[in-house]
Parts: structure tokens; C-alpha cells; sequence
């Protein structure tokens, strides 16, 4: 018999009515799981990790280290339901053509009432007719532009620049290799060599550029090494975002075989790195990212593994290798320790005096210091992050009242909507 241990509640979303339900995180064998309870449904379970260690000792510190929910600051603008591709696994589906565009009018009264960083998505922005007037009206009330897109008009050079020019200074780029038969199988179009063309644009240009990966169980899980070691060659890269292929919607073309957990990609990372990027140091870096993000309380997800590496000459250096990890680990425990039992200035103080004698490399402070600041990444970093596609299967209430960017979209009546977590989109998705 498989003795099953109750970790915490919370709420998730029925898989079959779209309800909010009770829900109760466990794990058994070791591997993590949520369990549902819909009063009209019936009972359903469903795994979100492999690796029960991680998970629950990384969740219970995590909501330890960071016990507030802080203001959300940062929000995805769907300023346009229009898109130039018609993706299959897009959960949003802006073919439909179901929602409304966003005005510049709308625009600046939300900056007005919200202190805020925008960042703008779609459908595709790029498909807005408005869309230079939104990066005006946006640039007056923030200093850092991120657009997040297929790429498909960044094929044309005099296009990025023209973005550039506008204020645009950092691109989300959908990237899900290098091989053309990955983008007819994921995307629907044969856009493999436009993907590589665009790459040779930005890096032109000198756009800070984050690659955003679909990775789906046995299409592209070869594609993740390949664009590790492209984005470690090439500056212009500051992060890639893996995001497991999750089934989003009811009427998803693709079956629950191809969908991958988060730990599945990690897996992946570790063994095409021969472990220079591995799990345990992961762990343990999120533990730093979480007091980091608490004391400088700016909101930070659980489901959203965040690693630095360092380029240099032969390649790159895990950010592992520049900290005492025994050391940092102990006095990560012990801090948050002194603050669940209400020591917080002793705490700090014990941080502040502590957290140098850790740390190997010196400017490796002022580089995370850089980037909690701005979230700009600095040109001899890359972060490699693998988060969670807020999967309404998996939904874990606690977590996502926590997102760290709020949505903001028009639903099917033209109605604006602020909010500050997915959850609503999420069910509204899976319900239709």
C-alpha cells in the first residue's frame, strides 16, 4: 500500500465544469500531485512533479520566505486579438477573433491608474494598427519597452528598426528550434529559415532578445541544448524560457501525451549539459531568488525556476560555481527561520552580514542586483528559466494569486479587464 502525505490546500479549477474546487496538494511515491474536489464532478487527481523533495521543500520554503502578496506590478497588455499565425497549440486561440483590441486611450488610462510596467502581447502585437501609437502613449510612463511576438514582421530589418526607434528595446521571440519540421507540427507553417532570418535581424540591431520555447514530449526535446548553446554564442540572447507544452484548452488537437511537466524539462537540461546544469543547484538558487525577491518585496512564482550562467571564453559558468552552495543553503534556512518566528530585523542583519561570505565572485551581487532592479539582464549573463504554463489542469490557487504578471484584455463584450493573476483568463479559456 502507497501511504499518501497531505502537503497543504488550496483551490484549483475543475477539469470538467470549469468550477473553482477545493483542492489539497500531496505527494506519494515520491512524486508531487493535486488533488480536486468538485462537489458535482467528483473527485480527479493530477501529477505536477516528479520529484516530491523538490517540490514540497521547495514550496514550503517559498511561502515562508515569502509569506506577503505583494502589489502586482507587471502585466501582459493583449492589446490585439489579431495574429499572423493560427498555432494549435495556442491556448488563446486570437483567430477566434472572440475578444476586442485595446485602445491608446484605454492604454493611458490604465498607466494613469496603475504603476505599472506593460509588456505588450497578442494575439501578435505586431497585427495592432495601433500599435507604434501604444509604444508612445507606453514610453512616456515607463523607460523599458518588451514586445513579445511570432516575429514573422521582424523578417523585415527596416521593421526592427523602426520598433527600436520607437522605444522598443527588449523582444520575447517564439522560438521553437531549429528544425523546420517542428514549427509544421507546433506552429502550422513552414517558418523555420524566416525564424533564423529574424535571429539574424535582432542580433544586427542589437536587440536584447528572450527566446520563448515550447518544448512538446517527442517533437523538439532535442531543440533545448541546441538553444542553450546557441543563446551562450550569442550576447544579444539574455534569457530562454522553456515552457512545457501544457493542454490548455478542451478542444486541444494535441492529446495529453505530448503535454511535460516542468521537471521533465529540467531533466533534459541536466543530462544534455552532462550536469553542469542540474537540478540540486537549481533548488537551490530559487531558495536565494525567493529571499531576494521577498526583501526587496516584489512578487516571485513558485512554478517559474529561474538559473543564471555566466559567458566566457570556453562557454559559460553556472552561477552554482561562483557560490559556496553549502554555505548559502544553511544561512538561507537559518534567515528564514529567524523570520517565521518574528526575528525580522535580527534577520536582515543576519542576511546583510552573511549573504558576502557566499558568494565567490563579487560582481555577481551588483549583476542580480541589476537584475531584480530592472529586469534587465546584463550582456555576459544568460538566464535559463523554466516555467509553468499556468496549466488550468494543474492550477494551484495559492500559487497563481501570486503570478507575477497580471493580465490585461478585453473579454467578448469589449469589457476591459485588469487583472492581477491568470486565474480568471484560465477558467474562461477552459470553459469555452
Amino acid at each position: 500500500m502507497i501511504n499518501t502525505t497531505e502537503i497543504n490546500k488550496t483551490k484549483s479549477l475543475c477539469e470538467q465544469c470549469g468550477a473553482f474546487v477545493d483542492a489539497t496538494i500531496t505527494e506519494r511515491d515520491g512524486k508531487s500531485y493535486i488533488e480536486k474536489a468538485c462537489p458535482g464532478c467528483g473527485n480527479s487527481t493530477v501529477k505536477i512533479s516528479n520529484y516530491s523533495w523538490y517540490y514540497s521543500q521547495l514550496r514550503n520554503f517559498y511561502f515562508k520566505a515569502a509569506p506577503h502578496v505583494y502589489p502586482q506590478v507587471r502585466y501582459l497588455l493583449f492589446c490585439t486579438p489579431n495574429c499572423n499565425l493560427q498555432c494549435p497549440i495556442c491556448f488563446l486561440r486570437p483567430y477566434d477573433n472572440t475578444n476586442k483590441a485595446i485602445s491608446v486611450e484605454e492604454v493611458e488610462d490604465i498607466l494613469k491608474r496603475h504603476k505599472a510596467e506593460l509588456i505588450l502581447q497578442g494575439g501578435d502585437p505586431t497585427c495592432a494598427e495601433n500599435i507604434f501609437e501604444l509604444i508612445a502613449i507606453i514610453k512616456r510612463y515607463q523607460k523599458d519597452i518588451t514586445l513579445a511576438t511570432n516575429g514573422l514582421k521582424l523578417e523585415d530589418y527596416d521593421y526592427v528598426l523602426k520598433l527600436k526607434n520607437a522605444g522598443v528595446n527588449r523582444i520575447i521571440l517564439q522560438f521553437d528550434g531549429f528544425n523546420d519540421d517542428v514549427y509544421k507540427f507546433m506552429r502550422n507553417s513552414d517558418i523555420g529559415k524566416i525564424k533564423l532570418k529574424i535571429l539574424d535581424n535582432l542580433k544586427r540591431i542589437g536587440m536584447q532578445v528572450s527566446l520563448l520555447v515550447t518544448v512538446m514530449k517527442g517533437i523538439n526535446e532535442d531543440e533545448v541544448i541546441k538553444i542553450i548553446n546557441y543563446a551562450v554564442k550569442n550576447n544579444y540572447i539574455r534569457a530562454v524560457i522553456f515552457q512545457p507544452y501544457t493542454v490548455a484548452v478542451k478542444e486541444s488537437p494535441f492529446s495529453q501525451d505530448r503535454a511535460m511537466l516542468r521537471d521533465e524539462v529540467i531533466d533534459i537540461i541536466e543530462r544534455d549539459t552532462q550536469k553542469k546544469i542540474n537540478r540540486q543547484d537549481i533548488f537551490l538558487f530559487q531558495k536565494l531568488l525567493y529571499v531576494f525577491m521577498s526583501y526587496f518585496k516584489k512578487r516571485v512564482c513558485l512554478h517559474s525556476y529561474q538559473y543564471f550562467v555566466i559567458r566566457d571564453e570556453r562557454g559559460y559558468i553556472p552561477i552554482s560555481r561562483l557560490l559556496n552552495l553549502p554555505r548559502l543553503e544553511k544561512m538561507l534556512d537559518q534567515y528564514v527561520k529567524m523570520k517565521t518566528e518574528g526575528v525580522t530585523i535580527g534577520g536582515v542583519v543576519y542576511l546583510l552580514l552573511n549573504l558576502p561570505l557566499c558568494i565567490l565572485n563579487p560582481s555577481l551581487i551588483k549583476r542580480l542586483f541589476k537584475w531584480l532592479k530592472s529586469r534587465l539582464i546584463d550582456k555576459d549573463c544568460l538566464m535559463i528559466q523554466v516555467e509553468g504554463n499556468c496549466s488550468p489542469l494543474q492550477m494551484d490557487y495559492r500559487v497563481v494569486n501570486r503570478c507575477t504578471t497580471g493580465w490585461i484584455f478585453k473579454d467578448k463584450s469589449g469589457k476591459l479587464l485588469v487583472k492581477n493573476n491568470c486565474s480568471t483568463l484560465l477558467r474562461k479559456v477552459w470553459k469555452r
